[in-house]
């Protein structure tokens, strides 16, 4: 497998506040790859690196082979990001067809008619996410979750290959968050690269590959049962956590 993304020596700063230090790592083809860290750690920081919304200080960063300061704007269609649900006015007027529509503007542009084959990318990505039914229902009238379904559709009709989560399941009732996750699992099988921050370790999948500890550097990387284990979770949060506490990650 190919790297996908890589970043040599990249430090991030605001002002005169570094945020990241000395970061190299690589994430491969179709991994599932988890960020952790405490708070201020980076890992939002990270993700805008990557984005290409904010510039390093020094260090190079690589996307599907290219760097990111020749990111060419074709490019960007690629990248799918999925944050947690904003609140969204029940009486704004756009429709769960049209949120997931937008997912199409970066392969049609802004300015251009959609065609017959992008509605039925649209009704096909929905049916994807079991949200066929809700097509014309105004999106500030759905739950939550049920949003977040139609955000995951939207990703899936703009046709990306890197998926961005950040903390996409927060807010959300349990027997939802797991739906959620199966509709991800479901993405990662078919070949998606997904990059998961995440707060609450148990949301993670079970598809997770390998974490990223982010505490401003790189605090460790490595395999799930290698990462999630009391001792590196105790240094990275600077807390006491015992190995009394199970790990549904834990291989050993």
């Amino acid at each position: 497998m190919s790297d996908m993304i890589s970043l040599e020596n990249v430090t991030a700063k605001y002002g005169k506040t570094i945020v990241l230090k000395n970061i190299s790592l690589s994430i491969l083809q179709g991994e599932y790859v988890g960020i952790i860290g405490p708070n201020g750690s980076g890992k939002t920081t990270m993700l805008r690196l990557i984005l290409g919304l904010i510039k390093p200080s020094t260090g190079n960063i690589m996307v599907f082979g290219k760097r990111l300061s020749r990111f060419h704007t074709t490019h960007r269609k690629r990248i799918g990001y999925l944050s947690q649900i904003q609140q969204i006015d029940s009486n704004f007027p756009i429709t769960v067809k049209d949120v997931v529509m937008f997912g199409r503007c970066p392969r049609i542009g802004f300015f251009r008619g959609s065609s017959r084959k992008d509605r039925e990318i649209v009704v096909q990505c929905l049916e994807e996410v079991k949200m066929l039914e809700y097509l014309n229902t105004p999106f500030g009238h759905l739950s939550s979750g049920q949003q977040q379904r139609v955000m995951i559709a939207r990703v899936l009709a703009q046709e990306a290959e890197i998926l961005f989560l950040d903390e996409p399941t927060t807010g959300i009732d349990i027997p939802t968050q797991t739906k959620i996750m199966d509709i991800i699992d479901g993405l990662h099988a078919k070949g998606m690269t997904i990059i998961h921050i995440c707060h609450e370790l148990h949301l993670f999948s079970q598809s997770l590959q390998k974490i990223i500890c982010l505490k401003q550097s790189l605090y460790k990387m490595g395999n799930v049962s290698d990462v999630l284990r009391p001792e590196v979770l105790s240094g990275l949060y600077d807390t006491n956590i015992y190995s009394s506490h199970s790990n549904p990650y834990d291989t050993h």
